[in-house]
C-alpha cells in the first residue's frame, strides 16, 4: 500500500531542505566558492530568489515556508558578524563584539560569555539588551554565582550539549534550579563553543519576559556563528597569552641593569631596552646601517679618538656567525666617557640561518678604574716587595754573617770554656786529690787535717762554679739534653734531708720535707738535674734564712704525670723590683751581694733545667717575710722492678787474692796528675806505666799491652781522642786478641 504524505509533512520537508540549501549556499559564498554558488542557483532557481537591488553575488535573506514564513535568515548580517568576530584579535574587544552580535541577532535580553580558567568556569563578559552595553568582567566564578542558572552551565560544560528552554519554569530538567525559581526566567539558551573538539567557551542567553524567544532561525544564526566564535576566542586567547609573555619579557629585559640591542639580519636595529636607551641617550630606534652604528652611537676604540671599526663591531661579527665578547669599546656622550663590556651572539632558526643578532652591554667604567687602580697598586706593591725582598736578602745575609759570627763566637767561647775548664779542673783535681791523700795519713795533727779540709772544701766550691759555667754554656748553645733514668725518688728526698740537716741545725733552723701519700716512690726523669735544682734552692733557702725554717712540699698529679714542688723559707725575702730579673744570668739580689757568695748562675740554670724537664718555675717573695719557689716537672711513675739496684759502696783497700797483676797505662801531659793516679793506684798492686802524650801512649801500648788506659783528653802532640781511635783501629787491623776483659771491652778512661 502506497502512503502519500500529507501537505503538512511535505511542507516541513521542503522547509528543512530549503534551510539546508540556503546554509550551504551561504558557506560556499563565504568561502569564495563562486562556481559552486552559481551551480546551486542554476539547479535550484526556485529556492534562491535574488533581490536585484542588493549585491548581485550575495542574497540578503533566505525565505522560509510553513510556520516560519514570516521569518528570514539575514545572510549578510551573519557574514558581517562573522567577519567582525574574526577580525578582532584583542580578547576584551572580541568578547564585546561577540556579545553585542549575539544579543542583537538571537533575541536575548541578557547574555554571558563563560570561559574556562585553570579548570574553573568564569564569566568574562556580560551584555544587557536595554542599553546594548557589554561589560567585560574580571573573571567572576560561575560557582555560587547569582547571575545565571549554574546547573545549566555545568551541564553544558560537562556534556557539550546545547540546552534550549522555551519556558524554563515549566519544562525541562532545570525547573528546580534556585536561579530559575527566583527570576522566573522564560527562555534560556546555553551552548558550548567548540574548537577542534575542545571546549572553547560557553554562551548563556536569557529572555526573562518572552517564552519561545529563541526560534529555530535565531538558533541557526547562533549555530552559524559558533564555529567562527570558538576559533576567534582561541586566537584571541593565544594572542593575549603571547602579548602577556611579550610584556613580561619586555619588563624583564627593561629591568635588567645591562643594555640589550637586537639587530635583524640586515643590520637594522629592531629593539632596544630601557637601559640601552639610558646609556646611549638615544630613545628612538634609529634607521641606520651597520656602517653608521659607531658614528650614531659614538662608539670609540678604548683610549683613542678613533671610531670603532665597523668590521670589528660585535653585532657585525655576530651577523657573520661569531659569538663575541669585548672590553675595548668606549661610549663618548657629551662630557662622559663610558667603558663598555659587550657580549654579542647570533640567533639562528632551525635551518641554521642567522635571523637576528643580540648584543648585551654594560657600563664597566668603575670596574676599569678599579682595575687600573689595582694594576697601579700591584705595580707599586711589586716594587715595594722587590725593594723589601732586597732589604730582606741583605738582612738575611747580614743575619747569616751575624749568626756565623755568633756561632764562631760561641764556638770560640765553648772552646775557651772547655780549655779553661780543663786548665782549671786539672790543678783542682790535683789539689783535691792530694788533700784527700794527705788526710788519710795518721801522722798529721788535727790542726793540719782542718787545713786540709779547708783546702778540699774550697776546691769543691771552685769545681761547682766551673760546672755551673759549663752548664750555662751548654744551655745557651742549645746542647743541654735530658738523661732520663729510673730512680728511687723517696731515697733522693731522704738523701737531701740528710745533706742539709746539719747545716740547718747549725743555724737553728727547722728543715721539713713533706710529701703527700700519692707521690710515687719510683720515677723516670733526669735525676741528676732534679737533684741539682733541689740542692740549689735548698742551699739558697738555708743560706738566706736566719730565723724560722725551710719547708719542702711535694705532691703528684697522676692524670698529668706531673710532680709539683714548693720550697718556702722564712728568710729575708726578695724585693719586688728584683723578682723581674731574678732568673737572669749573673744577676744577684742585694741579699746575695751582701753575702758575697755565688755567681748569679744557680737560679738561671735551675729554671732552664726545669723547662727542659717539661715544667716551669715561679717565685713569690716579700721582704722580711720569706720566699716561695714553685715548680713542676713531667715525670712518669715506674715500678720497683724497673730500678737498677746499686751495689753498696765500700772503700777499696786492695785486690782480691790470686788475681793476675794488671798493667795500667796512665797518659797525661801534667806530671802532678800522673803522680796523683800513681799514688792512688800503686798501693793496690797494679803495674803502672806513664806517658805524657798520645804518641807516647800508642808506642807504649804496642810494647806494653796494658789492660786499662787512663787517657787525658787534651794533650800536646796528640790528644786522647785521636790516640784512643788509632789504638782501636790497629786492634781491628791486626786482629789482636787477649784474655784480658779490658781488651774485650775496649776499655779506655778519658778524663
Amino acid at each position: 500500500m502506497l502512503i502519500v504524505p500529507g501537505v503538512e509533512v511535505k511542507t516541513r520537508i521542503y522547509e528543512s531542505a530549503n534551510s539546508f540549501m540556503q546554509a550551504a549556499r551561504y558557506h560556499y559564498q563565504l568561502w569564495g566558492a563562486t562556481a559552486k554558488v552559481k551551480h546551486l542557483e542554476t539547479q535550484y532557481p526556485q529556492l534562491f530568489v535574488i533581490n536585484k537591488q542588493t549585491n548581485p553575488e550575495i542574497s540578503n535573506s533566505i525565505s522560509t515556508t510553513g510556520s516560519r514564513s514570516n521569518s528570514s535568515l539575514d545572510i549578510s548580517t551573519v557574514m558581517k558578524a562573522s567577519e567582525a568576530i574574526s577580525g578582532e584579535i584583542v580578547l576584551d574587544k572580541m568578547l564585546s563584539k561577540l556579545m553585542k552580535i549575539l544579543i542583537e541577532n538571537v533575541g536575548a535580553q541578557i547574555g554571558y560569555l563563560i570561559l574556562e580558567n585553570e579548570g574553573k568556569l568564569s564569566i568574562e563578559a556580560e551584555c544587557l539588551s536595554e542599553n546594548e552595553e557589554v561589560t567585560v568582567l574580571q573573571s567572576i566564578p560561575v560557582e555560587n554565582c547569582q547571575k545565571l542558572a549554574e546547573s545549566i552551565v555545568s551541564y553544558v560544560a560537562r556534556t557539550q550539549e546545547k540546552v534550549v528552554l522555551n519556558n524554563a519554569t515549566a519544562e525541562g530538567n532545570f525547573t528546580n534550579d534556585p536561579y530559575i525559581k527566583k527570576t522566573q526566567a522564560k527562555s534560556i539558551l546555553c551552548t558550548a563553543l567548540m574548537n577542534q573538539g575542545k571546549l572553547s567557551a560557553i554562551v548563556y542567553l536569557e529572555n526573562r519576559q518572552t517564552a519561545q524567544a529563541f526560534t529555530p532561525e535565531r538558533l541557526e544564526v547562533l549555530q552559524l556563528l559558533s564555529g567562527q566564535a570558538a576559533i576567534a576566542i582561541a586566537n584571541a586567547k593565544l594572542y593575549t597569552e603571547v602579548k602577556e609573555r611579550e610584556n613580561r619579557l619586555t619588563q624583564f629585559i627593561d629591568a635588567m641593569p645591562i643594555g640589550v640591542i637586537v639587530h635583524d639580519n640586515t643590520g637594522q636595529i629592531t629593539y632596544t631596552n630601557q637601559t640601552a636607551c639610558e646609556l646611549s641617550r638615544i630613545y628612538t630606534i634609529p634607521k641606520a646601517s651597520s656602517e653608521q652604528l659607531a658614528e650614531i652611537y659614538q662608539l670609540y676604540q678604548a683610549g683613542t679618538n678613533q671610531l670603532y671599526p665597523t668590521e670589528n663591531l660585535p653585532i657585525v661579527r655576530s651577523l657573520r656567525g661569531e659569538t663575541v665578547k669585548i672590553e675595548d669599546m668606549e661610549f663618548h656622550g657629551g662630557d662622559k666617557i663610558l667603558s663598555l663590556e659587550v657580549l654579542s651572539t647570533p640567533i639562528v632558526d632551525e635551518t641554521g640561518k642567522i635571523n637576528y643578532a643580540i648584543a648585551a652591554f654594560q657600563d664597566i667604567t668603575e670596574r676599569k678604574k678599579a682595575e687600573k687602580l689595582l694594576a697601579d697598586y700591584n705595580r707599586t706593591l711589586e716594587q715595594q716587595v722587590t725593594e723589601r725582598t732586597q732589604e730582606l736578602q741583605r738582612e738575611i745575609i747580614e743575619r747569616k754573617r751575624a749568626e756565623e759570627a755568633a756561632k764562631a763566637a760561641n764556638q770560640a767561647k765553648s772552646t775557651f770554656l772547655a780549655n779553661m775548664s780543663h786548665e782549671l779542673r786539672t790543678p783542682l783535681n790535683a789539689i783535691i786529690g792530694f788533700s784527700q791523700l794527705m788526710n788519710r795519713s795518721s801522722s798529721l795533727s788535727g790542726e793540719f787535717k782542718d787545713y786540709l779540709g779547708i783546702i778540699s772544701r774550697n776546691g769543691e766550691h771552685l769545681l761547682t762554679l766551673i760546672n755551673q759555667v759549663l752548664d750555662l754554656s751548654k744551655l745557651e748553645a742549645g746542647r743541654a739534653t735530658l738523661n732520663e733514668t729510673n730512680f728511687d725518688f723517696h731515697r733522693l728526698l731522704n738523701d737531701l734531708e740528710d745533706l742539709f740537716k746539719l747545716s740547718a741545725e747549725t743555724k737553728g733552723l727547722q728543715l721539713l720535707i713533706e710529701r703527700t701519700p700519692d707521690v710515687p716512690q719510683y720515677l723516670q726523669t733526669d735525676e741528676t738535674k732534679l737533684r741539682q735544682v733541689l740542692i740549689n734552692l735548698l742551699s739558697n733557702a738555708i743560706k738566706f734564712t736566719s730565723v724560722g725554717g725551710v719547708s719542702v712540699r711535694i705532691r703528684a698529679e697522676h692524670l698529668e704525670s706531673r710532680i709539683y714542688f714548693e720550697i718556702e723559707d722564712t728568710g729575708e725575702g726578695i724585693a719586688e723590683d728584683e723578682l723581674k730579673t731574678l732568673f737572669e744570668a749573673f744577676v744577684q739580689t742585694q741579699t746575695g751581694k751582701k753575702s758575697q757568695e755565688g755567681t748569679g748562675l744557680g737560679l738561671t740554670i735551675a729554671r732552664s733545667f726545669i723547662q727542659l724537664m717539661g715544667g716551669e718555675m715561679t717565685v713569690k717573695s716579700q721582704v722580711g717575710r720569706g720566699t716561695l719557689f714553685k715548680f713542676n716537672i713531667k715525670a712518669n711513675s715506674v715500678e720497683v722492678a724497673d730500678i737498677e739496684q746499686e751495689e753498696p759502696s765500700h772503700r777499696v783497700i786492695g785486690i782480691a787474692p790470686n788475681q793476675p797483676r794488671y798493667r795500667l797505662l796512665i797518659v797525661d801531659d801534667r806530671w802532678d796528675n800522673r803522680q796523683l793516679l800513681v799514688k792512688l793506684l800503686s798501693p793496690f798492686g797494679f803495674e803502672l806505666t806513664e806517658a805524657s802524650n798520645g804518641l807516647e801512649a800508642i808506642k807504649i801500648w804496642e810494647e806494653y799491652s796494658p789492660h786499662l788506659i787512663f787517657m787525658d783528653m787534651r794533650m800536646p802532640a796528640m790528644d786522647g781522642y785521636e790516640a784512643a781511635q788509632r789504638i782501636k783501629t790497629r786492634e781491628k787491623e791486626h786482629k789482636l786478641s787477649s784474655d784480658s776483659p779490658f781488651f774485650k771491652q775496649g776499655c779506655f778512661i778519658l778524663s
